[in-house]
């Protein structure tokens, strides 16, 4: 079972890498290509410079020759810079110049245009596009007189971001992600080993607890024993029974779990059975049988403050109900009758048959069978009574007349473990 623990400790770490990665990989990409924006717009104005550069010098002298120099690095630009269309405002929000490529009617198709006078302000506006697999930018920036700092005109120019400069802004944004992925990674390799020992010593509490819990309800079970028949040995064969049958017809778990702590306490509610009535060699009279019955609801009150018992109430409230609805104390029939409390009784019925007891001889395995037989479908749920004729053989000749409490105790330990051993 620590090798299942193990592996859910890793499935539930790998999840959570898988997770957190997708996660923080997210915000960083997001983080990334925000500062991917700041990085081809740097790219956009280092280009533009010696535009930038010849705008002012038209702004400041506006002679033919600043204007045709002008012209000359706005085509220039255009050819060699990667811009596809250059443009050139005053500061009253005028076009001075103007070059553009043929393909910007189709990179611009479709796209909502926003007025110039709204873009020309105090920052860089921009928008990126995307068109026939490439990105562009459309950049609008003020010129900044460099002495005084005021604005003299305007720049708006669609700059497209080359091949080369998209794998470095792809590596870029992928070796961000790779780090976060390998650093949460990491960090799970170091948590592992820290929740592994942290989990030790968890399993180690537990296994002790589950331990003392079982001696617990061995204790309770061996006080009812000793005040019913000084023996231990039905207790322990009526479990085993039970187990074997559970283990047949593939009881989970925690029905198991369930199953064994009902088939120790079934009879807990005896403890407030006088002895009168409990010890009496004879048959009960009808009075007395009242009284007898009356230790389901004793066990239940007894057994149900406490938690890790809850389970336990289903055998202990109706191992006494019989499949057709004529048992007690409810009256519950068919497949109203938890599982457990039926296959208990099939147990604990057989065990019955097959002992001693201060009223009876033991019933030879061939009349314990035909009875089972005869109260199937009545007493008993039938399809269990097949399941345990099938194994009934095997466990008549290891279990049946063995008052051997400390072999039936190891016997019944090796079965609990299974089920209790964290």
């Amino acid at each position: 079972m620590q090798k299942d623990l193990h592996r859910r400790i890793i499935k539930k770490l790998f999840l959570g890498w898988l997770i957190l990665s997708a996660v923080i990989g997210s915000l960083v990409a997001y983080g990334e290509f925000e500062r991917i924006d700041a990085y081809v717009i740097g790219l956009a104005q280092t280009n533009s410079t010696q535009l930038i550069a010849a705008a002012r010098r038209y702004f400041h002298a506006p002679t033919a020759e600043n204007g045709r120099d002008l012209e000359m690095m706005a085509q220039s630009l255009a050819r060699e810079r990667h811009f596809v269309m250059v443009e050139i405002y005053n500061r009253k929000k005028e076009k001075v110049v103007e070059y553009a490529l043929p393909q910007v009617q189709e990179i611009m198709a479709g796209l909502e245009e926003k007025r110039h006078d709204f873009l020309m302000g105090q920052c860089i506006e921009y928008m990126k596009i995307l068109h026939a697999d490439a990105i562009y930018l459309k950049l609008m920036m003020p010129i900044i007189d460099q002495e005084d700092q005021r604005i003299i005109g305007y720049f708006e120019g669609i700059y497209q971001v080359t091949g080369q400069e998209m794998e470095q802004v792809v590596w870029r944004v992928a070796w961000s992600i790779i780090q976060v992925v390998a650093a949460i990674f990491l960090a799970i390799l170091i948590l592992y080993p820290v929740i592994t020992a942290l989990n030790r010593d968890l399993i180690v509490l537990s296994d002790n607890l589950a331990k003392a819990n079982i001696g617990m309800l061995k204790v309770l079970g061996s006080a009812i024993a000793k005040r019913d028949s000084d023996t231990n040995a039905h207790n322990y064969r009526v479990t085993i029974y039970a187990i074997r049958l559970a283990e047949a017809i593939g009881l989970s778990g925690k029905e198991m779990q369930a199953l064994i702590k009902g088939a120790f306490l079934h009879d807990v509610g005896k403890i407030a059975i006088s002895d009168a009535i409990l010890l009496k060699p004879g048959k009960l009279t009808e009075e007395e049988f009242a009284v007898m019955q009356t230790h389901v609801g004793h066990g239940v009150d007894i057994i149900q403050s406490y938690q890790w018992l809850h389970d336990a109430v289903a055998v202990v409230e109706n191992h006494h109900e019989k499949y057709d609805g004529n048992g007690y104390l409810a009256g519950r029939r068919g497949a109203a009758i938890p599982k457990s409390a039926r296959i208990f009784a099939i147990a604990d019925v057989f065990d019955a048959l097959t002992s001693r007891r201060p009223y009876k001889e033991p019933f030879s395995y061939e009349r314990s069978v035909s009875i089972l037989q005869e109260s199937s479908g009545s007493h008993f749920d039938p399809e269990l009574v097949d399941a345990f004729l099938a194994i009934a053989p095997h466990l008549y000749a290891q279990l049946c007349g063995n008052e051997q409490e400390e072999e039936l105790d190891t016997q019944l330990n090796q079965l609990v473990r299974r089920y209790f051993t964290v």
